[in-house]
């Protein structure tokens, strides 16, 4: 399972963070990708699951973070 918080303009070039619906609006793009990016944080850190922050511009998509499980690697302690 993963999550993806989209940022997306509107018609009067602000910016919104989207998960499903609009999270928050009215927003600079330097505050929508800080935004996003603690949404993004909060809600790994509360869950777990892999979540991704991205930007969408003119039909293109730029991830920007993504906050992932730890990997476990066999055997080796986290402090390796």
């Amino acid at each position: 399972m993963s999550v993806a918080f989209s940022i997306k303009e509107d018609s009067a070039g602000l910016w919104r963070v989207c998960l499903s619906a609009t999270v928050t609006e009215g927003l600079t793009l330097e505050r929508a990708i800080k935004e996003a990016g603690k949404l993004a944080r909060q809600h790994h850190a509360r869950t777990g699951v892999l979540c991704t922050v991205q930007l969408e511009v003119a039909g293109e998509v730029c991830a920007l973070a993504q906050y992932a499980p730890p990997v476990w690697r066999g055997g080796e302690s986290a402090a390796a």
